[in-house]
């Protein structure tokens, strides 16, 4: 398929995906295995997710989100905080970190930032993660913290002690990342995904195996 249709199917998802989003169902929040903890990107409800939470689910993890979608257009700080709390609430150990988007910067500062909570994470796994900003992000409103290569964002990138811990998954062409050497995190496992769409790549059967072997 062209780019084109591409991404009409992207907006398509997009649009579907915030038609239908709910919750994930209760009886995920628990399982056999480990517990996953879903970050979401900016004006995303978790359903987003919903497919790679299936599979996990059906894997044995347990799966929970930490915010709404109104709460994702809050600083990085604070949704960084929020997902803290909720694993020292919910006493958690040898967590999984799914993000996407804004989520994957919410990851980062957290583990950069509270060193007793980084003990407690297992993996991480981004998607679609702007780690420098995009230059797209001025032209939308609440996404002012993502501005490519802002002071914050800058001060962040510092920080490199914690990234062998990601898996970091972006598409061959991202719609909302500009530019693409955004997507990439020095020190990590950066795979790119033979796909077009910043939204797209949650569906991708691809992102679904090489998440299967990053956990297992």
């Amino acid at each position: 398929m062209s780019l084109l249709g591409d991404l009409i199917d992207e907006y398509r998802l997009i649009a579907k995906n915030k038609l239908t989003g709910k919750d994930f169902p209760d009886d995920w929040k628990r399982g056999e295995k480990e517990t996953v903890l879903v970050l979401q990107g900016i004006y995303e409800q978790p359903y987003f997710l919903m497919t790679i939470a299936k599979e996990l689910h059906t894997m044995g993890y347990g799966i929970n989100s930490v915010y709404n979608q109104k709460e994702t257009e809050e600083k990085i700080e604070f949704l960084a905080e929020k997902t803290a709390q909720f694993i020292i609430n919910n006493k958690l150990q040898k967590v999984i970190l799914v993000a996407h988007s804004k989520g994957g910067l919410v990851a980062k500062y957290l583990v950069d930032t509270y060193p007793e909570i980084n003990r407690l994470i297992k993996k991480i796994v981004t998607l679609s993660s702007p780690f420098q900003g995009s230059l797209l992000a001025n032209l939308v409103p609440g996404y002012k913290q993502l501005d490519y290569k802002n002071t914050f964002l800058e001060k962040m990138g510092k920080h490199n002690e914690n990234n062998h811990k990601f898996l970091v998954l972006y598409p061959k062409f991202d719609n909302h990342v500009v530019p693409f050497s955004s997507l990439k995190l020095s020190e990590a496992k950066n795979i790119c995904i033979l796909i077009n769409g910043h939204t797209r790549i949650l569906e991708s059967p691809e992102t679904l195996e090489l998440l299967r072997k990053e956990v297992e």
